[in-house]
């Protein structure tokens, strides 16, 4: 899979977790933690690999449970 379908998946997985979080907090939010996502998974794709962005989807799944119910 090429990197480019790779961070596009990762983006819409991103997206797809946002819906964890309340919607005002989305909608004031949730642009600038997509591009910080975004950031995330393309320096943790560039230097490290695939393993490393799966790490990040993980990571950002377990943030997502713990914090978006108390938003």
């Amino acid at each position: 899979m090429n990197r480019d379908r790779l961070m596009k998946i990762s983006e819409r997985w991103f997206r797809l977790l946002l819906h964890l979080y309340p919607a005002d907090f989305r909608d004031e939010m949730g642009d600038a933690l997509v591009e910080a996502y975004r950031d995330r998974a393309r320096d943790a794709l560039t230097r490290h690999g695939v393993f490393r962005l799966a790490g990040v989807w993980l990571t950002a799944l377990a943030d997502s449970l713990r914090s978006g119910p108390g938003e």
